[in-house]
């Protein structure tokens, strides 16, 4: 049985985890907040995609495409405004891996569904060249490409901030340093 993969968001991070978990072999139910930006995720080769914006209930949908089962993980960029949802879409013994923090902190009970489900939350930070080795030889391994949403030069940093913030981009936003 191939891994079901939530991964939530069209930024840089979450476009790379599409990729690397078709690259595995995962069926990837990719969520977004748009329907244009849920069909360029369908493009690549995201199984499903939810808009988890308009489907409040968007743990049901991931339950009902995966039998009942739940996702085996999920990859959560966004953060407090979403766990909740999130664990709800995922397996008994499943892995929620925390990578992003977009969202104001919200308080939620997690102990009960942590435990009673055995589901692990699990936080990631890159930051050692060992970190990055391995990831690094299956993306080469697998000729995975960045997905890059646009390229700005040092002088219009700002404007790509700015881009960032309106989240209305699928990929990776470049600033170019010469």
């Amino acid at each position: 049985m191939r891994d079901t993969v939530v991964i939530q968001g069209t930024g840089g991070v979450s476009v790379a985890g599409i990729q690397i978990a078709v690259a595995a072999g995962a069926d990837v139910i990719a969520f977004s907040t748009s329907e244009e930006k849920l069909e360029l995720l369908r493009k690549l080769d995201a199984k499903h995609a939810i808009n988890y914006k308009n489907n409040p209930n968007s743990s049901r949908e991931v339950l009902d495409l995966t039998g009942g089962r739940g996702a085996d993980q999920v990859l959560d960029v966004v953060g407090a405004s979403t766990i909740a949802e999130l664990l709800r879409a995922l397996r008994h013994d499943g892995l929620v891996s925390a990578i992003g923090f977009m969202s104001a902190s919200e308080k939620h009970d997690l102990i009960p569904e942590l435990i009673f489900s055995a589901k692990t939350i699990r936080g990631l930070m890159y930051g050692s060249l060992g970190m990055l080795q391995d990831p690094s030889a299956f993306v080469e391994t697998h000729k995975i490409k960045p997905i890059i949403a646009e390229v700005f030069e040092w002088n219009d940093a700002k404007l790509a901030y700015r881009a960032m913030l309106a989240q209305e981009f699928v990929g990776k936003i470049v600033v170019k340093v010469e």
